[in-house]
């Protein structure tokens, strides 16, 4: 996660997931952080890898709504390069909290969330999360 300050404002300030060299060059070196996600939401936490490296997951959402507000479940593409591509929406929303994301071996990816206001595991096949998309 890469979280640095854009202004004077404590407001001022923006969220993303990031590559960081193990090698510590980073340090002395700003441009050898690889941002993997845009400004598409104000704040971010847990990215995962799938097992078979090809995508990542992470939890989303934006102010002023809290965490245990309303929460998305983030996927994307891995490109090997630079950010993650075909980033889209898969579970959650603005009434839904989800409150940590995992990968299971198969592919699929579990989840902990409260569509209903009761906490549920879920778990979204991997042919159900190729091309998914929520608004």
């Amino acid at each position: 996660m890469l979280e640095e300050f854009t202004g004077e404002a404590p407001t001022d300030v923006r969220r993303v997931v990031a590559a960081v060299p193990l090698d510590g060059s980073a340090a002395d070196d700003r441009s050898a952080v690889r941002e993997l996600t845009g400004d598409r939401n104000r704040f971010v936490t847990g990215p995962r890898l799938s097992p078979d490296g090809r995508h990542a997951a992470w939890i989303a959402w934006d102010h002023p709504r809290m965490p245990w507000d309303g929460t998305e479940v983030m996927v994307g593409e891995v490109s090997g390069t630079g950010p993650f591509t075909a980033v889209r929406s898969v579970a959650g929303g603005p009434e839904e909290s989800v409150a940590q994301v995992e990968w299971a071996p198969d592919g699929s990816l579990l989840l902990v969330s409260d569509p209903g206001n009761w906490w549920e595991l879920r778990r979204i096949r991997p042919d159900a999360l190729e091309g998914a998309s929520r608004p």
